[in-house]
């Protein structure tokens, strides 16, 4: 765990609790800045989804929206961004999945953060 990161709570995920959480947080999707490349990352990454890999819940309150240094299948997460997941694989930074923002800046505390990773089979 990095110092300067709270603890992140993971949680495997079966295939309708994706479902559950998805429907009622209803993710944004890839935030690119301009919305036909958004709309071609968004099927790629649904695309690779599709493929099967593991799936996990993770929660954090922080001021932080990156989970950096969560543990998710043995791979330390590093960095978020653009709907790809990085995570430490022996001494590589690699993509390792992809992810749907659920809560960002959220709750009471306006610190509440919660996403789904959805990790590549090749790293499941």
């Amino acid at each position: 765990m990095y110092d300067d990161y709270p603890d992140i709570t993971v949680e495997n995920l079966t295939d309708e609790e994706v479902r559950e959480l998805v429907s009622k947080h209803n993710p944004r999707g890839v935030n690119l800045g301009y919305a036909d490349g958004e709309r071609e990352a968004d099927k790629l990454i649904s695309q690779l989804r599709d493929k099967g890999g593991r799936r996990f819940l993770l929660r954090w309150t922080a001021n932080n929206k990156v989970p950096k240094g969560a543990k998710v299948f043995g791979y330390q997460i590093t960095w978020t961004q653009h709907g790809k997941v990085y995570g430490k694989v022996r001494t590589a930074i690699c993509n390792i999945g992809t992810y749907d923002r659920l809560v960002e800046f959220g709750g009471e505390s306006g610190e509440e953060q919660m996403m789904i990773v959805y990790l590549y089979p090749e790293f499941s």
